[in-house]
């Protein structure tokens, strides 16, 4: 990332047009793997509002940092309970660049899931499910990661209607093929326990909550010191807090309290790492970054292998 850093900044001073922009995008891609997504908008916010704006750039650069900028709005206000700044802007914004000089036909799906997640995020389930069609018409076989994100956004407009059973189903098949302790697997049992919840069925929802809290477990393990625990957390923190609730209005207090004490350890041990990596010099903090994403780059590698 600091590496990053040094030779924008060298590409800035040099009028360097093009590596100053692949040049910051990488770098907050990487923040944002790094699991430092409120860095990497920084980053982007930065060099969308810079001088001179986004004269000399390609249609496909302009899109792509307007993508970016929406994606990464999307991931903060997932962590943060639908606060943030709105990502449909960009999204739109990147979809108009696509559509005029910019014919990526995967790229322009992916903006039309993302505009779905920003309406499911908003509660406007009839402008995801016009954005979900239209992402199919753009792309009509994304990727798994894609599809996962599909079946997501879906299953929470099913949740929405009442059509709980419909729901259910979507989010158990989400599980079910996302290899366990990956975003996709994690969101899959939050989103299951909440429709087992607006459904009327605490018992179930807390046997599911409580799955996710094991999966907390072991995934946090998997997130090595300073890779942004703490952003990792936060954005399945309401599970824990819901789980405490049903678990004190179903009679069991002590079960209750021993899951809000290991939720606040995550979080602690999180915010530790996160602190320790503070102290460090900048090219100490510079290999770290590096060596973890390696790592994180060989585990998504075993992952789907």
């Amino acid at each position: 990332v600091r590496l990053l850093d040094v030779s924008t900044r060298l590409a800035s001073g040099q009028s360097m047009t093009d590596l100053l922009l692949n040049g910051r995008q990488l770098q907050a891609e990487t923040l944002m793997r790094l699991g430092r997504g409120a860095e990497g908008l920084a980053v982007l916010d930065a060099l969308a509002s810079s001088e001179g704006g986004e004269e000399g750039w390609s249609a496909c650069q302009r899109a792509r940092l307007q993508a970016n900028l929406g994606w990464l709005r999307l991931l903060e206000r997932e962590r943060r309970a639908g606060e943030g700044p709105d990502p449909a802007p960009a999204i739109k914004r990147s979809l108009e660049i696509y559509r005029g000089g910019c014919d990526k036909p995967a790229l322009i799906a992916n903006a039309y899931v993302n505009l779905a997640l920003a309406a499911a995020q908003e509660g406007r389930f009839d402008d995801v499910s016009a954005a979900l069609a239209a992402a199919r018409s753009a792309h009509p076989a994304p990727d798994a990661q894609t599809l996962a994100w599909h079946t997501d956004i879906a299953a929470r407009g099913d949740r929405a209607a009442g059509r709980f059973e419909l729901a259910v189903a979507a989010f158990r098949g989400l599980v079910a093929a996302a290899p366990e302790g990956s975003d996709q697997h994690l969101r899959g049992l939050l989103g299951l326990a909440e429709t087992l919840d607006a459904a009327g069925e605490p018992a179930a929802a807390i046997s599911e909550l409580r799955k996710l809290e094991v999966a907390l477990d072991k995934a946090q393990a998997a997130v090595p010191l300073g890779a942004g625990r703490d952003t990792f957390l936060a954005s399945f923190g309401r599970g824990s807090s819901r789980l405490v609730e049903l678990l004190v209005a179903s009679g069991q207090p002590g079960p209750a309290l021993r899951v809000a004490r290991g939720a606040r350890a995550r979080l602690l041990d999180a915010l530790v790492a996160q602190e320790r990596r503070g102290r460090l010099s900048g090219v100490a903090q510079a290999r770290r970054d590096v060596a973890l994403e390696r790592y994180r780059a060989a585990r998504s590698h075993a992952a789907t292998a």
